[in-house]
């Protein structure tokens, strides 16, 4: 169990944070503000990963664990350019809908 320091809901300016990328480079949130990344070029997906060693960021944005805290919990944000947060999904036992629930609230902006 942990207490979070903080909690991303929507419509509110999330925690910063800098993690390592797939290539082991330094990637901060405060990079993407103000910029507008159409949804991973256009569905190509050559997008950043991160990696979150020792879940300090997912515990400083409030992500719960999964399974009676034995998983780590997942959760999908979309910020607006503002880096406001606009969309959380949060399904890991249906994350084929992530794509379609995500393309849809893009759409309707």
């Amino acid at each position: 169990m942990f207490i979070c320091a903080a909690k991303v809901d929507k419509g509110k300016v999330p925690p910063a944070f800098t993690l390592k990328d797939q290539d082991g480079k330094t990637v901060s949130l405060s990079k993407f503000k103000g910029k507008h990344v159409a949804f991973a070029k256009k569905y190509k997906l050559p997008y950043t990963l991160l990696s979150d060693e020792g879940n300090k960021v997912r515990k400083e944005w409030g992500v719960p664990s999964d399974l009676f805290g034995t998983l780590p919990g997942r959760q999908t944000y979309v910020l607006d350019k503002n880096g406001v947060v606009q969309l959380i999904y949060n399904n890991q036992f249906q994350p084929e809908k992530l794509i379609d629930e995500t393309l849809k609230f893009l759409q309707s902006l």
